[in-house]
C-alpha cells in the first residue's frame, strides 16, 4: 500500500496550486510556470488523480483522516467538477478553449481558491516518521540534484529546450516549499538518522543558496557566476554523499 504521507504530500501538493492566485496567474496568464501550464491541466491532476476518489470515500478512515479533512476535500472535488461545467469560462469557437483570464475574475472561482485553502487549513503540518524517510530523501536529492547539473540548466535557461523551472527562483521554491527543504533539515535530518557529514554537507548547501537564492528573472550570465558555481559544487557534493540512498 502506498505510503500515507507520500499521498497527502500529492494530493496537498496540488491543493495549494489551487488555492495561490499569484501562481495561477504566472502559469496561465503570463506563462512564466509550466507545471502544471493550464487550468485544465491543474484540475485533471486533482479530479483525474485516483487516489481523492479513494481517500474520500474508502481510504480516510484508513488513515484516520478528521471529518473536516474528509469533508473539506469532497467539498473542493465537487465545486471543481461543478465550476468546470460552466459554459462561460470557454472560449466561444471551436474546439473549445478555457479563458484562464476570465476564470481568474471569477467570484465562483474565488471559492475554490478558498476551498482550497480551507483544505490545507484543515491537514495542517505533515508528521512525519522513520516510514517516510527513503522517499522524502528521494524528493530532496532529487531538487538539488537540479542544482548540480550545469547541463540541465543550460537546457532550461540558455537553450530554451527544457522548460520545467523557468527561472532559477521556481527551482529555489521547489525545493524549499514543495519539498519542505527547511523543515526536512530542521525536524527530521538527526531524526532519520543521516549521518553527521551528510548534514554538514547539506547545511552547507542550504546556507549558500540561503544567502544567494537568485530571486531573479535575468539570468542569462548566471551560469558564469561564481557564487552560483559555488552553489553547483556543493550540490554535487550532497549528491555524492547520499548515492546509496539514491539509487537503491
Amino acid at each position: 500500500m502506498i505510503q500515507k504521507n507520500y499521498w497527502l504530500r500529492e494530493i496537498l501538493g496540488c491543493v495549494k496550486d489551487l488555492a495561490d492566485p499569484n501562481y495561477q496567474e504566472r502559469a496561465w496568464v503570463k506563462c512564466e510556470i509550466h507545471w502544471p501550464c493550464s487550468l485544465e491541466e491543474l484540475v485533471s491532476t486533482f479530479l483525474g488523480d485516483p487516489f481523492i476518489e479513494d481517500l474520500i470515500n474508502e481510504t480516510g478512515d484508513e488513515f484516520k483522516l478528521s471529518k473536516q479533512q474528509n469533508e473539506s476535500l469532497k467539498t473542493l472535488a465537487n465545486s471543481l467538477d461543478q465550476f468546470c461545467d460552466k459554459p462561460a469560462i470557454y472560449f466561444n469557437r471551436e474546439p473549445p478553449k478555457i479563458n484562464e483570464a476570465i476564470v481568474l475574475k471569477d467570484p465562483e472561482w474565488h471559492k475554490i481558491q478558498t476551498q482550497a485553502q480551507k483544505v490545507l487549513d484543515a491537514f495542517g503540518k505533515i508528521k512525519y516518521t522513520n516510514n517516510d524517510k527513503e522517499w522524502w530523501i528521494k524528493f530532496i536529492l532529487r531538487a538539488i540534484g537540479n542544482y548540480a547539473d550545469e547541463e540541465e540548466q543550460k537546457r532550461m535557461w540558455i537553450k530554451k529546450t527544457e522548460v520545467f523551472y523557468s527561472t532559477p527562483l521556481d527551482m529555489y521554491k521547489q525545493l524549499h516549499e514543495n519539498n519542505e527543504f527547511d523543515c526536512f533539515m530542521d525536524e527530521y535530518a538527526e531524526k532519520f538518522g543521516l549521518t553527521k557529514q551528510q548534514i554538514e554537507v547539506l547545511n552547507k548547501f542550504r546556507t549558500k543558496l540561503n544567502e544567494t537564492p537568485f530571486a531573479t528573472t535575468h539570468f542569462k550570465n548566471l551560469l558564469k557566476n561564481p557564487d552560483w558555481q559555488k552553489i553547483q559544487a556543493l550540490a554535487k557534493e550532497v549528491v555524492d554523499n547520499f548515492h546509496f540512498s539514491i539509487t537503491t
